[in-house]
């Protein structure tokens, strides 16, 4: 075991320090020694009385304090806004921090680049050819969800919060592009025609 460090010496002091660590201090006899030495300056320390400060302080220190007190009276409140009664301040401040929210929306609108409204939100690059088909039983990818959605009941995916919020829907049907919109409606009207409804 390594040996009561600064902080436990403190907790041994005032007797706080913990039973495994009062074990070690009973069994190493550097750690005792110092613990001794410790004790013995604090027996030094509280023999000594302790020293009054010289009269002088008492009054010194009672003008201080009162014209402290004085001080305060006489200019109340935090000084700092005073300046901004003057005009000129006023105004300076005023333009700073225009310019820098106008600086802040310049690099912003600089920096995040804008997308067209009619831009997909998937492009047309990212999606293979041969899926142009939508041939969803060949798909592997849609393979792994059903088959990870096969044993999931409605009650169980809904407690794990695998639930649509309000409106999200809709907000991704208003993000597609027109040939998008097409082809949603195309799917939703053959899989209603396929399951009969």
């Amino acid at each position: 075991m390594t040996h009561l460090s600064d902080t436990e010496f403190v907790d041994l002091i005032d007797g706080a320090l913990a039973a495994s660590r009062q074990a070690h201090l009973d069994a190493c006899a550097a750690c005792a020694a110092r613990a001794g030495a410790l004790r013995e300056a604090l027996g030094d320390v509280a023999a000594v009385p302790p020293a009054e400060p010289s009269p002088l302080f008492w009054e010194h220190f009672s003008a201080r304090v009162s014209a402290a007190v004085d001080d305060d009276a006489a200019h109340p409140g935090y000084r700092g806004w005073t300046r901004l009664r003057n005009p000129a301040v006023a105004w300076a401040v005023a333009a700073s921090m225009a310019t820098v929210l106008m600086v802040g929306a310049l690099w912003r609108a600089m920096t995040i680049p804008a997308r067209p409204a009619s831009a997909p939100i998937v492009s047309q690059a990212a999606v293979p050819e041969e899926r142009a088909a939508d041939d969803l039983d060949a798909d592997v990818a849609w393979a792994i969800v059903r088959s990870a959605a096969d044993g999931l009941e409605w009650d169980d995916a809904h407690a794990a919060g695998m639930t649509a919020r309000p409106g999200s829907a809709e907000r991704v049907v208003q993000e597609l592009s027109g040939e998008e919109r097409a082809e949603l409606a195309r799917l939703l009207e053959s899989e209603m025609k396929r399951s009969g409804a």
